[in-house]
């Protein structure tokens, strides 16, 4: 039997809720690994890792649409990780990018300035 995410998204709220709970009852501080063993379109997995954010969470399901869907919220976390990033460096880079050619214009225009002054000294 093929699984459809959106028929199960449909039902997303009342298959979260045992496992909310079981979440709940697990004594755990700081595991090192969970799995997520019939990981569905991964609701529960986001969970884990949300619990746990420092372990290495795996979904597991042998349904790959299922999986596809899983995925898809992965890439879009990916997307807008990628995103903020870039915004974050981009004014970084400009400065850089700034004081760099700053450098090189005066680097370029400090002989010419040298040139100059010799030649008023010369005048005299």
């Amino acid at each position: 039997m093929a699984w459809d995410p959106a028929q199960y998204l449909k039902f997303a709220d009342h298959r979260l809720r045992p496992a909310i709970d079981l979440l709940n009852r697990v004594a755990l501080d700081d595991p090192g690994e969970v799995y997520d063993l019939g990981a569905g379109a991964g609701n529960v997995t986001r969970l884990i890792k949300e619990r746990w954010p420092g372990a290495r969470v795996t979904g597991v399901d042998d349904s790959p649409t299922m999986l596809a869907k899983a995925a898809t919220y992965y890439e879009q976390q990916v997307d807008q990780a990628v995103a903020t990033l870039s915004s974050l460096i981009e004014p970084i880079m400009i400065v850089v990018m700034g004081a760099i050619a700053g450098s090189v214009i005066f680097a370029l225009y400090l002989p010419i300035f040298s040139i100059g002054q010799a030649m008023r000294g010369g005048l005299r």
